[in-house]
């Protein structure tokens, strides 16, 4: 048997190579600035394309001129040549680059030379990157499906001339893998949680986040809602709360510039009191958040117990120690109808008062000389009463005076709750609480923005309800005496069917919606719903088995209080234990499978059949011997058994290559079972 020639074993490698390169690049393309993701994916087809012409290898300067160029591009791309972003990039160029001088092994082997083991492992390096950019399912059954690939890779670079037939190296390969899920399962259980993902250090690692801001102006959550992103999955235990009631409270925003609301810090001292109501129902629920790297935890309001170290901040939403880069799932307690703050301190009344100058730009006069009239109608009533009766008479005014909710209102200019209370009259829900907010400051109120999500999809494949960012929301919350903090919701005047029903039902015919709601067929709904259930098993049992979950796990095995000093010796004799039983399995006697033998399987089985046909091949004839003696006694099976010792000899003693070798073999395979049902003359 001849060994296949260098050049044919680098194009063999190359073309292998090529494909896991492609395998562990492609979802990280999309990733890459515009000019890299095009150029990594030209690189990689271009040398495919010269593969086919038996091309040479690039001379090292021009390869190392190259690396140069990539590592000025990258670094004038991003300002920087470390962090995230520019380490994946250099790592696909780098991988890109290596297949233009790569060069055989100087002598024939059965392994691979150093340029491919510099591919695998750079393959390797490319395959951890693709969870820098997402976690879910599809990702990890990619990365499965890659790791698999430079296994079957690995397996054909080593096999030399004699490499099984693809079904063959692919079947090896996942059952390779498959044997290593123990150990994976022993790592991932036993192995000591670290809080945070290991990629957080780089400062960009957690940028490019969408979600709610601790600043609001005039159409930044209408842009919000077009993203169908989740936000947070939240399951009910128990009763669950009408729709309309799900209101899920994030940032709280006190100052106002005349155009856009931000957050105050609050002041020293300075805590928050939710009162629960006797008699009314509250809520438990299990939320998963997704990181959205702010201190902000959302809760449906109001809280009054959760799990963990939040604290409810003096403006009422709860607040974490960290900002939010993990998933995070917590339990909580909420009631509707409890009361905030109902003694308030002088300082959070006061910031809840104010408004910018009225003289120059953004002062709004028209809007403070409607909340001064509200007032001064108003004057006689009792303090106790007033809130709500300036509350009542401005959202009359919503619901009678033309206003109406869209998801694409007019541009506003220096004035803008001016121009939207007595202009356009056209906005979304920032539109309304603020101009809701100024108003009643106005009138002497104290009132401020609260931002959050509103509703969500219950999916009732897992129970779990969805909210995306499509659900963002603003209302606004005005002092009472006596009452504290009452949420007020001037969207919910116009449009009653954005807190009812949804925002599709609530924004009028014609206006363009966040495109999950676009085509809404019974057949898609359904599906996304079994692909959302089955992204939040992933989440839940997979992404989210963090360190607290791995206490619980090991205190039911009988292991309290285990930190890493006890997990190493136990994570050890797992292994151990995995390895001891893989070594038993491996040396089972007649458990070892024989090299399958594929033309001589079928030889045996066209002989055995022969046999039963009269035509019987003695134990010391060989194929040719076998094949005369037939044409002399049997005429009528000579043809065959002569064209059948053919096939063998060529396959057995002169093996061809590729493609030359399955013609044989199937007309081997062909004579075999034609010598079952064929009968001689």
């Amino acid at each position: 048997m001849s060994a296949p020639s260098a050049a044919g074993r680098q194009r063999t490698e190359l073309a292998w190579l090529l494909g896991v390169a492609a395998l562990v690049s492609a979802p990280l393309l999309p990733a890459l600035p515009p000019w890299a993701g095009i150029a990594v994916a030209v690189l990689l087809g271009g040398r495919a394309l010269l593969l086919r012409r038996d091309a040479a290898p690039l001379p090292p300067w021009l390869v190392l001129a190259g690396a140069l160029a990539v590592l000025a591009a990258v670094g004038l791309e991003f300002r920087t040549l470390f962090g995230r972003g520019p380490g994946v990039a250099l790592l696909a160029f780098l991988l890109a680059l290596k297949f233009y001088e790569f060069r055989p092994p100087p002598n024939p082997r059965p392994y691979p030379g150093r340029d491919a083991w510099v591919v695998i492992l750079l393959a390797c390096f490319l395959l951890l990157a693709q969870f820098f950019e997402s976690q879910s399912l599809v990702t990890g059954a990619w990365a499965f499906a890659c790791c698999t690939a430079i296994v079957v890779t690995l397996i054909r670079l080593h096999s030399g001339g004699q490499a099984p037939a693809p079904r063959a190296l692919v079947g090896r390969g996942l059952a390779l893998a498959l044997l290593a899920l123990p150990f994976m399962t022993a790592l991932y259980l036993l192995f000591p949680r670290i809080d945070g993902p290991l990629w957080g250090l780089p400062r960009d690692a957690f940028s490019g986040r969408s979600g709610l801001s601790d600043t609001m102006a005039p159409g930044s959550i209408a842009k919000l809602i077009q993203s169908g992103e989740i936000a947070f999955r939240v399951r009910f235990d128990g009763p669950t709360p009408a729709k309309s009631l799900l209101y899920f409270r994030g940032p709280v925003l006190e100052a106002f510039d005349g155009r856009t609301w931000s957050a105050l810090p609050p002041p020293r001292r300075a805590t928050a009191a939710i009162a629960a109501v006797p008699g009314q129902p509250d809520y438990a629920y299990t939320l998963t958040l997704e990181p959205h790297g702010n201190r902000w935890l959302l809760a449906l309001d109001h809280p009054t117990a959760w799990q963990g170290d939040a604290r409810l901040a003096a403006t009422g939403e709860l607040q974490s120690d960290a900002p939010v880069v993990k998933r995070l799932r917590y339990e909580a307690r909420a009631q509707p109808a409890a009361r905030l703050a109902a003694d308030e301190m002088p300082a959070m009344l006061e910031r809840a008062l104010r408004l910018p100058l009225a003289i120059g730009e953004h002062g709004n006069p028209r809007a403070r000389a409607l909340g001064a009239a509200l007032s001064q109608e108003t004057a006689r009533l009792p303090t106790a009463e007033r809130p709500y009766r300036i509350a009542a008479l401005l959202l009359e005014r919503f619901r009678n005076d033309g206003f109406t909710y869209s998801l694409t209102p007019p541009l506003l200019g220096a004035n803008p709750v001016d121009e939207f209370l007595f202009g356009t009259r056209r906005g979304f829900c920032e539109h309304f609480a603020s101009a809701f907010v100024v108003v009643m400051r106005a009138a002497g109120v104290p009132a401020r923005v609260v931002t959050g999500y509103q509703g969500g999809e219950r999916n009732p494949l897992d129970d779990f309800w969805v909210v995306r960012q499509s659900d963002a929301h603003a209302w606004a919350e005005v002092w009472a005496p006596g009452d504290g903090w009452v949420r007020m919701d001037p969207t919910a005047a116009v449009s009653p069917a954005r807190v009812e029903s949804g925002l599709a039902d609530a924004t009028p015919l014609g206006e363009p919606l966040p495109p999950l709601m676009r085509v809404d067929w019974p057949l898609l709904r359904q599906l996304r719903y079994r692909w959302e259930a089955a992204q939040n098993g992933w989440n839940q049992w997979v992404l989210g088995y963090n360190s607290q979950r791995q206490q619980d796990l090991l205190e039911r095995l009988g292991w309290p209080d285990a930190d890493w000093r006890r997990l190493l010796p136990l994570l050890t004799a797992a292994c151990g234990a995995l390895l001891a039983l893989a070594g038993l399995a491996a040396a089972w006697p007649g458990r070892r499978a024989a090299p399958a033998d594929v033309p001589g399987r079928l030889w045996q089985s066209l002989c055995r059949r022969l046999a039963r046909r009269g035509v019987a091949r003695a134990p010391h004839e060989g194929p040719a011997d076998f094949a005369r003696r037939v044409a002399v006694q049997f005429p009528a099976w000579g043809p065959l058994v002569d064209e059948a010792a053919a096939c063998y000899i060529q396959l057995r003693y002169r093996p061809p290559e590729g493609a030359d070798q399955r013609r044989p073999l199937a007309r081997l395979r062909a004579l075999a079972r034609a010598a079952l049902f064929r009968r001689p003359r």
